[in-house]
């Protein structure tokens, strides 16, 4: 892989900490982690419109809140060998190659110390969940009924939150 991008980069060093803590998951969980980094606000215990990560839109898709920038980031780091996937039943693994474990480490000085605790933050609250329940939280912090959720897809999850406001 030539060059990564700033969501490529911020998704490694993701999965890095999820994998260094034993806390595996595919790209469900990887999406969803995404989400409340981008959007999870710990001074009010609720979601903000405003991007607090990476500075990506999501709008609810099927299974809850999806990104195509954090979608397209998978799919390039799995062709660049950064990632792996591996099947455990019902799920794919998403775990880091040896060039994506040497490519986080050299890129980790680059990381500020806000980004670094925010993630420690996330993972520490969200992390020990699958991704189905993770799903499941951030339509409720979304305020969004499962039944409900037809009715929101394609939906913006910033105008979404604004609504509530």
């Amino acid at each position: 892989m030539s060059k990564i991008t700033g969501t490529e980069h911020k998704m490694l060093f993701v999965i890095n900490r999820l994998v260094k803590k034993g806390l595996y998951g595919g790209r469900l969980k990887l999406m969803k982690i995404m989400f409340f980094l981008e959007h999870f606000s710990f001074e009010c215990n609720s979601l903000v419109s405003n991007k607090l990560f990476n500075k990506s839109d999501f709008f609810i898709h099927k299974f809850g809140p999806f990104s195509f920038d954090v979608m397209d980031g998978i799919s390039d780091m799995k062709k660049g060998g950064l990632i792996k996937e591996t099947d455990d039943s019902s799920t794919k693994l998403a775990t880091l190659t040896q060039m994506g474990t040497q490519t986080v480490e050299s890129l980790n000085d680059s990381m500020s110390t806000d980004l670094i605790k925010r993630v420690d933050k996330v993972i520490e609250l969200f992390g020990e969940k699958c991704g189905k329940e993770l799903e499941r939280l951030s339509l409720e912090y979304l305020k969004i009924k499962p039944e409900e959720k037809i009715n929101y897809i394609g939906k913006s999850v910033s105008e979404i939150i604004e609504s509530h406001q």
